[in-house]
């Protein structure tokens, strides 16, 4: 069991926030001066912080199997994703998922997630 585990099972009635609402939290509170219990008596910052409760990631299903390549040929090589070793290895990886990615109609969007994470 993790820590933070622990401490929920501990103590049930007290609220801990996520990554996206703690974040907001904090901000909103440094910027009006508040602490946590008063910033959550307002129905305005309540929606925002419900808002941000809610909010997930952002990347595409491309982008996210992309990453996994990209973090695998990192990890199994045990260098940084600018190094010129990975680049290569990344491209033999997409050569041999290529008849897949042609088949979604992936290829030209992996050629741009290869320029957008700056792999060469």
């Amino acid at each position: 069991m993790t820590d933070k585990r622990c401490k929920i099972e501990r103590d049930s009635s007290k609220h801990y926030p996520n990554k996206n609402e703690g974040k907001l939290l904090r901000k909103i509170m440094s910027e009006t001066g508040m602490t946590e219990e008063e910033v959550r008596s307002f129905k305005t910052y309540r929606k925002q912080l419900s808002e941000a409760q809610q909010k997930r990631g952002t990347k595409s299903f491309e982008e996210q199997i992309f990453c996994k390549i990209l973090k695998e040929t990192c990890r199994k090589l045990k260098l940084p994703k600018e190094h010129p070793d990975i680049g290569k290895k990344v491209d033999k990886l997409l050569e041999k998922r290529k008849s897949w990615y042609s088949l979604w109609g992936w290829e030209d969007k992996m050629s741009k997630l290869k320029e957008k994470y700056k792999i060469k």
